[in-house]
Protein backbone atom coordinates (compact mmCIF):
# COMPACT_ATOMS: atom_id res chain seq x y z
CA UNK A 1 0.00 0.00 0.00
CA UNK A 2 1.32 3.14 -1.00
CA UNK A 3 1.05 7.23 0.98
CA UNK A 4 -1.19 9.75 -0.53
CA UNK A 5 2.47 11.16 -1.09
CA UNK A 6 3.70 8.88 -3.18
CA UNK A 7 0.46 8.30 -5.38
CA UNK A 8 1.31 11.78 -6.45
CA UNK A 9 5.00 11.13 -7.21
CA UNK A 10 3.73 8.27 -9.34
CA UNK A 11 0.99 10.45 -10.60
CA UNK A 12 3.68 12.83 -11.23
CA UNK A 13 6.35 10.62 -13.12
CA UNK A 14 3.34 9.35 -15.05
CA UNK A 15 2.02 12.74 -16.35
CA UNK A 16 5.97 14.30 -16.81
CA UNK A 17 6.20 10.64 -19.16
CA UNK A 18 3.03 11.22 -21.17
CA UNK A 19 3.99 15.26 -21.19
CA UNK A 20 7.54 14.06 -22.69
CA UNK A 21 5.59 10.90 -25.54
CA UNK A 22 3.03 14.21 -26.39
CA UNK A 23 6.00 16.48 -27.28
CA UNK A 24 7.46 13.84 -29.33
CA UNK A 25 4.41 13.12 -31.06
CA UNK A 26 3.91 17.35 -31.25
CA UNK A 27 7.07 17.93 -33.27
CA UNK A 28 6.94 14.80 -35.02
CA UNK A 29 3.46 16.06 -36.23
CA UNK A 30 5.00 19.67 -36.79
CA UNK A 31 8.09 18.58 -38.74
CA UNK A 32 5.11 16.08 -41.02
CA UNK A 33 3.55 19.44 -41.65
CA UNK A 34 6.84 21.62 -42.11
CA UNK A 35 7.61 19.22 -45.20
CA UNK A 36 4.05 19.61 -47.31
CA UNK A 37 3.75 21.37 -50.00
CA UNK A 38 1.33 24.02 -48.15
CA UNK A 39 3.25 24.61 -44.95
CA UNK A 40 6.41 25.65 -48.06
CA UNK A 41 3.60 27.95 -49.62
CA UNK A 42 2.72 29.23 -46.27
CA UNK A 43 6.68 29.95 -45.46
CA UNK A 44 7.20 31.84 -48.92
CA UNK A 45 4.02 34.44 -48.11
CA UNK A 46 4.82 34.51 -44.50
CA UNK A 47 8.42 35.35 -45.80
CA UNK A 48 7.14 37.84 -47.95
CA UNK A 49 4.68 39.63 -45.37
CA UNK A 50 7.62 39.91 -42.56
CA UNK A 51 9.80 41.62 -45.74
CA UNK A 52 6.65 43.64 -46.72
CA UNK A 53 6.23 45.23 -42.66
CA UNK A 54 9.90 45.54 -42.78
CA UNK A 55 9.86 47.85 -45.97
CA UNK A 56 7.00 49.58 -44.56
CA UNK A 57 8.42 50.56 -41.54
CA UNK A 58 11.15 51.86 -43.43
CA UNK A 59 9.72 53.89 -45.93
CA UNK A 60 7.28 55.25 -42.87
CA UNK A 61 10.38 56.18 -40.81
CA UNK A 62 11.72 57.98 -43.84
CA UNK A 63 9.01 59.62 -44.82
CA UNK A 64 8.23 60.95 -41.51
CA UNK A 65 11.55 62.26 -40.71
CA UNK A 66 11.76 64.54 -43.87
CA UNK A 67 8.12 65.69 -43.18
CA UNK A 68 9.90 66.62 -39.72
CA UNK A 69 12.79 68.10 -41.45
CA UNK A 70 10.61 69.91 -44.00
CA UNK A 71 8.30 71.27 -41.37
CA UNK A 72 11.50 72.58 -38.69
CA UNK A 73 12.45 74.25 -42.54
CA UNK A 74 8.87 75.90 -42.91
CA UNK A 75 8.98 73.81 -46.64
CA UNK A 76 6.04 71.26 -45.64
CA UNK A 77 3.57 71.29 -48.29
CA UNK A 78 1.03 69.49 -46.37
CA UNK A 79 -0.92 66.49 -48.10
CA UNK A 80 -3.96 64.77 -47.57
CA UNK A 81 -2.05 61.38 -46.07
CA UNK A 82 0.52 63.45 -44.04
CA UNK A 83 -0.41 66.12 -41.41
CA UNK A 84 2.23 67.36 -38.73
CA UNK A 85 1.16 67.21 -35.23
CA UNK A 86 2.85 69.06 -32.32
CA UNK A 87 2.68 66.63 -29.22
CA UNK A 88 3.88 68.19 -25.32
CA UNK A 89 7.31 66.38 -24.55
CA UNK A 90 9.16 66.87 -21.22
CA UNK A 91 12.55 67.55 -21.25
CA UNK A 92 14.38 67.23 -17.55
CA UNK A 93 17.85 65.73 -16.27
CA UNK A 94 16.49 62.51 -14.64
CA UNK A 95 18.96 62.83 -11.58
CA UNK A 96 17.25 65.94 -10.78
CA UNK A 97 13.85 64.35 -11.06
CA UNK A 98 15.15 61.13 -8.93
CA UNK A 99 16.16 63.57 -6.37
CA UNK A 100 12.78 65.52 -6.31
CA UNK A 101 10.96 62.22 -6.03
CA UNK A 102 12.72 60.83 -2.93
CA UNK A 103 10.90 63.90 -0.67
CA UNK A 104 8.09 64.93 -2.95
CA UNK A 105 6.77 62.00 -4.47
CA UNK A 106 8.34 58.63 -3.42
CA UNK A 107 5.53 56.60 -5.16
CA UNK A 108 7.14 57.09 -8.33
CA UNK A 109 10.04 55.18 -7.42
CA UNK A 110 10.22 51.68 -8.73
CA UNK A 111 12.87 49.17 -6.88
CA UNK A 112 15.65 47.12 -8.98
CA UNK A 113 15.42 43.94 -6.73
CA UNK A 114 17.41 42.49 -8.85
CA UNK A 115 20.11 44.80 -8.72
CA UNK A 116 19.43 45.39 -5.16
CA UNK A 117 20.07 41.88 -4.18
CA UNK A 118 23.31 41.80 -6.42
CA UNK A 119 24.88 44.29 -3.68
CA UNK A 120 23.41 42.71 -1.08
CA UNK A 121 24.66 39.61 -1.51
CA UNK A 122 28.03 41.06 -0.71
CA UNK A 123 27.13 41.42 3.04
CA UNK A 124 27.81 45.14 3.61
CA UNK A 125 24.45 46.04 3.87
CA UNK A 126 23.98 45.92 7.98
CA UNK A 127 19.46 46.52 7.50
CA UNK A 128 19.76 43.05 5.28
CA UNK A 129 19.38 39.25 6.83
CA UNK A 130 20.20 35.91 4.93
CA UNK A 131 18.33 33.54 6.48
CA UNK A 132 17.53 29.75 4.57
CA UNK A 133 14.36 28.96 3.17
CA UNK A 134 13.37 25.62 2.20
CA UNK A 135 12.22 25.22 -1.30
CA UNK A 136 10.74 22.01 -2.86
CA UNK A 137 13.04 19.91 -5.84
CA UNK A 138 11.72 17.21 -7.66
CA UNK A 139 13.99 14.82 -9.43
CA UNK A 140 13.79 15.40 -13.29
CA UNK A 141 13.46 11.78 -14.06
CA UNK A 142 10.83 9.78 -12.00
CA UNK A 143 10.38 6.86 -14.63
CA UNK A 144 11.13 4.37 -11.84
CA UNK A 145 7.95 5.44 -9.47
CA UNK A 146 5.54 4.79 -12.44
CA UNK A 147 4.00 1.27 -11.04
CA UNK A 148 4.16 -1.69 -13.61
CA UNK A 149 1.36 -4.71 -12.89
CA UNK A 150 -0.39 -2.80 -10.70
CA UNK A 151 -3.95 -1.46 -11.43
CA UNK A 152 -5.34 -0.59 -8.12
CA UNK A 153 -2.32 1.96 -8.11
CA UNK A 154 -2.67 2.92 -11.79
CA UNK A 155 -6.50 3.11 -11.12
CA UNK A 156 -5.45 5.91 -8.48
CA UNK A 157 -2.56 7.66 -10.42
CA UNK A 158 -5.02 7.81 -13.59
CA UNK A 159 -7.60 9.39 -10.98
CA UNK A 160 -4.96 11.97 -9.68
CA UNK A 161 -3.82 13.01 -13.52
CA UNK A 162 -7.99 13.40 -14.09
CA UNK A 163 -8.27 16.18 -11.27
CA UNK A 164 -4.78 17.45 -12.15
CA UNK A 165 -6.55 18.28 -15.41
CA UNK A 166 -9.61 19.86 -14.36
CA UNK A 167 -7.59 22.13 -12.25
CA UNK A 168 -5.08 23.32 -15.64
CA UNK A 169 -8.64 23.54 -17.53
CA UNK A 170 -10.10 25.94 -15.15
CA UNK A 171 -7.10 27.74 -13.89
CA UNK A 172 -7.50 31.43 -14.62
CA UNK A 173 -3.88 31.89 -14.07
CA UNK A 174 -4.45 34.06 -11.13
CA UNK A 175 -2.15 32.30 -8.72
CA UNK A 176 1.34 32.74 -7.75
CA UNK A 177 3.28 29.87 -8.28
CA UNK A 178 4.83 27.84 -5.83
CA UNK A 179 8.57 28.22 -5.69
Amino acid sequence: MYSEFEYQIMALALARKQEGESKQDEEAKWYAVEQTPEFREWAKAHALHERNKGIVAHLEGMIKSLAIALHAKGDFPGYMAMKIKNFSVMGYDPAVALEWCKTALPTALSFDKKAFEKVAATGQLPFVSVYQQPRAQIASNLEDYIPVGEPGAMTRIENILLIAAKVVETDTGDDEPVA
